[in-house]
C-alpha cells in the first residue's frame, strides 16, 4: 500500500496475493521480492550511469520514497502513543494520577536516558581505571626485572 508507488516505479509487482504470502511466511516469496528489488536497483543504477533520465523523474522517485517513509513513521508514532496511554490507564486508579503520569512521561523517558548514559560512563571509567592499574602493574614488574638484573650484575662482581 505505502510501498506500491515506489515499487511500481521500479517495475516490481507487489500485489495483495504476494503481500499475503509474505505475511503468512510462505517460503521463498520474500526472498523473491527482495531479489527483484535488488535487480531493479542495480538496473536503475546502471541506467543512471549511462543515459540519465530527466532530473524531474529521478527526484520524483526520491520524493516518493521519502514521503512513503514519512507516511510510515507517523502511524507508528501515533500507535506508540496510544499504547502508552492505554498502559497508563490500566495502571492508574485515580484520574489525577493518570494526568500526572502522562505529564511526567517525557521526564521519565529522560530519566531512563540519563541513567543509561551514567551507567555507560561508569563502565568507561571502570575500564579506564582497570587499564591504568594494569599499566602501573606492568611498570612495576619492569622495574623489578631491572632491579633483579642489577642485583645479579652486582653479585657477579
Amino acid at each position: 500500500s505505502t510501498l506500491q508507488p515506489a515499487l511500481r516505479k521500479l517495475n516490481i509487482n507487489l500485489d495483495s496475493r504476494v503481500a499475503n504470502q509474505i505475511m503468512v511466511e510462505k517460503p521463498g516469496v520474500a526472498t523473491n521480492v527482495v531479489y527483484q528489488l535488488k535487480i531493479a536497483l542495480e538496473n536503475a543504477a546502471k541506467s543512471l550511469g549511462k543515459n540519465l533520465p530527466p532530473r524531474r523523474d529521478r527526484t520524483d522517485l526520491l520524493q516518493t520514497t521519502l514521503s512513503t517513509s514519512r507516511q510510515l513513521r507517523a502511524p507508528h508514532e501515533e500507535m506508540r502513543q496510544r499504547t502508552f496511554d492505554q498502559q497508563l490507564r490500566l495502571q492508574a486508579t485515580d484520574q489525577r494520577e493518570l494526568k500526572m503520569s502522562h505529564h511526567l512521561s517525557k521526564y521519565t523517558e529522560r530519566m531512563y536516558e540519563m541513567t543509561k548514559k551514567a551507567f555507560e560512563e561508569q563502565q568507561a571509567e571502570e575500564a579506564a581505571t582497570a587499564e591504568a592499574h594494569a599499566y602501573k602493574m606492568h611498570a612495576q614488574r619492569e622495574r623489578l626485572r631491572e632491579s633483579r638484573a642489577f642485583m645479579e650484575e652486582w653479585e657477579a662482581e
